[in-house]
């Protein structure tokens, strides 16, 4: 699963309607399947099994009322740092 596929399915889900009329939001069905693709795509650019657990901080969500974004390191394993978030994170 790459990052293209991730994108692909995201655009299928805004496609078919996105966030729904107020109250705003994802069914938990979509949610599932994108952090099952984001997960997927953590493992392939890490090289891991793709039956590996991922680390508690490996995938970051961040929510709005347009839009759910999953966001992960590339050139690291997660555990150092991810974003522009004000959290900290462990090392």
């Amino acid at each position: 699963m790459t990052i293209n596929a991730l994108r692909a399915l995201l655009d299928e889900i805004d496609a078919q309607g996105g966030p729904e009329a107020e109250p705003w939001g994802a069914a938990a069905e979509e949610v599932s399947k994108a952090w099952a693709v984001a997960a997927a795509a953590y493992r392939q650019q890490h090289g891991l099994p793709k039956d590996a657990s991922l680390p508690g901080d490996a995938l970051w969500f961040h929510a709005s009322d347009d839009e759910i974004v999953i966001e992960f390191q590339t050139e690291a394993p997660a555990r150092g740092g991810c974003c522009d978030c004000p959290h900290e994170m462990e090392t």
